[in-house]
């Protein structure tokens, strides 16, 4: 199956999702690979989802075969200040495609990126000015969870690499999804 139709069904089962703007709000709709059990998706439990722990459901939904490791989880939230690239790093450890560094991918690609100027910001709870998101740039189409709009994930059209490469100036890594 190609990425497309891994991300976009993994995505699926996010529609009508809002923006968990706050920690300990995010859950995940059923529990597959490296993901927490503490964040299952309970009856009376608001749909809220933020940008990295989105993309990492949607590797893990998209991508079932992937045998993750006991860091992968805490990677992709990128829990550590010290490694404000653990998500592609670990994306790229467990095979879901080539690195990339401030380049778009052909099709697919799966990105960590950070806003001018926010880099060293650390408040000693998270890492401020970061984004994770997908994109395809043949199509101008970036899939996330936006805490710009608070509408939780959405799929923009019309976006280009040009755009986001202005717009995150610190830099972007990711990886083009095979």
């Amino acid at each position: 199956m190609g990425a497309s139709r891994r991300v976009l069904g993994a995505a699926s089962h996010f529609l009508g999702w809002g923006y968990a703007s706050q920690t300990g709000q995010n859950r995940f709709p059923m529990i597959r690979g490296c993901l927490p059990p503490s964040l299952i998706l309970e009856p009376g439990d608001p749909h809220l989802i933020d940008c990295s722990t989105f993309t990492t459901a949607l590797v893990c939904y998209g991508f079932p075969e992937v045998e993750w490791d006991a860091m992968a989880y805490r990677d992709m939230q990128v829990q550590d200040a010290t490694r404000l690239w653990s998500a592609p790093e670990a994306w790229v450890r467990h095979g879901l495609g080539d690195a990339l560094d401030n380049i778009p991918a052909a099709g697919w690609g799966l990105y960590q990126s950070w806003v001018d100027d926010k880099l060293e910001e650390f408040d000693g709870d998270g890492i401020s000015g970061g984004h994770q998101w997908l994109f395809n740039a043949k199509h101008g189409v970036r899939l996330h969870s936006s805490s710009r709009s608070r509408r939780g994930p959405t799929m923009d059209r019309g976006v280009t690499w040009d755009y986001l490469k202005g717009y995150y100036k610190d830099g972007i890594r990711g990886v083009a999804l095979l």
